[in-house]
């Protein structure tokens, strides 16, 4: 079933790609003078059959593209799962139908699909609170949640069971407050192919992660140097989901590796701007083994109030191990490993 953006994709691309086709048909061609009544009938015919060829390669050409305009949808609407807001991508139509066409997202939409339903696994904490939505009840004398069916009882049956704590309480719960989600992504030259790719595709579905749990979200490539980061603020629009898709795709592996200077990087990142008093988490995805400084990057990760979650491709780096609040090895780069990736730090 199309929605609207999809149809608004499919539509303005058919639209496009039959002009294109017309315009070649209506190239000069000889203007036939002199020429038998045959030959008109004949050039006819073949001038419908082209007509008709253009339309068909039209719509083949607006069905691709709804098809990758439906897998962006599909992945924007992933972002708002949980919410009561509504996320759209028909203001940013014509992004949209620029990566349908983009063969490196297409490439990444593809991947992502090897760890599909990882989604699912993503459950926002709650925590109880005096004020928040109704998560059920329980016994107890929490005046503040007292419910309504209670303070009908006498008002002497009323103190004993306040003093027994066996009042009948509302119970409240609020959706847990986080601090910043930050992805540092290794693309040096040793991360070319499947690496870069799954890794890639781990990145998206950490995003989406942040998202549900409203948290700002950071992602940052590196090599030898830090390149200059996204940032998706808590509320997220559609706008957001582009930039999004177009930053991580448009990434080549190449270069060398400095793990140090981009963790100090993201640290830098965290502090400024706002408060660190909650905590921040800091995904790592390399094969890097250089050397790291461990108290520099301890005390850094230390002032950021910041929890350092390393993922290993294929390799081993014990200073990351002494550094990581978590540090796992992946090898497979199948669906169970990227799962573990998307719930470090839950």
């Amino acid at each position: 079933i199309a929605d609207s953006t999809t149809s608004m994709v499919a539509s303005a691309v058919f639209l496009e790609a039959l002009v294109q086709e017309l315009n070649k048909l209506l190239r000069p061609q000889d203007d036939g003078v002199g020429t038998s009544n045959k030959y008109d009938s004949d050039r006819e015919s073949t001038q419908d059959s082209e007509l008709e060829r253009s339309v068909e390669r039209a719509l083949e050409t607006a069905k691709d593209a709804a098809r990758q305009a439906k897998e962006i949808t599909n992945l924007a609407m992933k972002f708002a799962a949980g919410s009561t807001s509504i996320l759209t991508l028909d203001d940013v139509i014509r992004d949209v139908i620029n990566l349908a066409r983009n063969t490196d997202v297409r490439m990444l939409l593809e991947a992502l699909k090897t760890i599909e339903d990882s989604e699912a696994y993503i459950k926002t904490r709650r925590i109880q609170s005096p004020r928040g939505e109704l998560d059920g009840y329980e016994l107890g004398n929490d005046i503040e949640r007292v419910a309504a069916s209670e303070l009908a009882l006498p008002h002497e049956l009323f103190l004993v069971k306040f003093a027994e704590r066996n009042l009948l309480l509302y119970r409240k719960v609020v959706n847990e407050d986080y601090g910043k989600f930050y992805v540092l992504l290794d693309k040096s030259g040793s991360m070319m192919g499947m690496k870069i790719i799954w890794a890639k595709a781990v990145a998206l579905a950490l995003a989406q992660r942040a998202a549900r749990e409203r948290r700002e979200f950071y992602i940052r490539f590196f090599d030898s140097i830090p390149y200059p980061p996204l940032h998706i603020p808590k509320r997220i629009h559609g706008r957001d989901i582009v930039k999004l898709l177009e930053y991580i795709a448009r990434i080549r592996a190449n270069g060398g590796t400095d793990i140090t200077r981009a963790i100090l990087t993201a640290v830098d990142d965290i502090i400024s701007g706002s408060s660190t008093s909650k905590v921040s988490d800091i995904i790592l995805i390399t094969d890097g083994e250089d050397r790291v400084a461990i108290d520099t990057v301890r005390r850094a990760l230390a002032r950021a109030n910041a929890r350092l979650h390393t993922v290993m491709i294929y390799g081993n780096n014990p200073d990351l191990r002494a550094v990581s609040e978590s540090y796992m090895v992946a090898t497979k780069l199948d669906r169970e490993e990227a799962l573990k990736v998307i719930m470090a730090g839950t």
